[in-house]
């Protein structure tokens, strides 16, 4: 790779922008306290502000390094039947429908692999599936949620992150 900006990058791992959960104000709480799926739903939610946030700062000091993001839709994988089968019947449904409506991991790591290799890639990109609600298909650019989006949550959540951590960059 060649050294310019965008052949450094940074990826982020996350889920769907659109249809992840919103912040809640103060939203830290200690463990135990909070279930195992919204807890989920909302690291991948502040995975995405942070990708979007270190893209921000990285501009900001003119790093020569990108972040970019990216979610591999609903993606077949031993995960998705646990997620669902100790829910009553509608999760043992829901749990044995999941073939019929997840894409195999191989297409579901095609996001990631594009953000990682896509040459001159620009800051900021969030690549997923095109299909319905962004849960399966073809690689395309993402929709971010507005909250996502929103410098302000970015620059809240970097402060959390670096009063919790003790480290101070960017």
């Amino acid at each position: 790779m060649s050294s310019t900006r965008s052949s450094r990058r940074v990826l982020s791992g996350t889920r769907s922008g659109p249809w992840s959960p919103r912040a809640r104000a103060g939203g830290r709480r200690g463990p135990g306290r909070t279930p195992a799926r919204p807890a989920y739903g909302r690291s991948k939610f502040a995975t995405t502000v942070f990708g979007v946030e270190l893209d921000r700062r990285l501009r900001a000091v003119d790093a020569p390094v990108v972040s970019v993001l990216a979610h591999p839709g609903l993606t077949r994988t031993n995960l998705t039947p646990r997620a669902w089968e100790h829910r009553g019947r509608l999760g043992r449904l829901i749990a044995s429908a999941g073939p019929l409506a997840t894409q195999p991991v191989e297409r579901g790591a095609l996001p990631q692999l594009r953000a990682a290799t896509e040459p001159g890639v620009r800051g900021g990109r969030f690549f997923g599936p095109a299909g319905p609600w962004e849960t399966r298909g073809r690689v395309t650019d993402a929709r971010l949620s507005q909250e996502a989006a929103d410098p302000a949550v970015g620059a809240r959540l970097w402060a959390v992150a670096e009063k919790l951590t003790g480290v101070s960059h960017l």
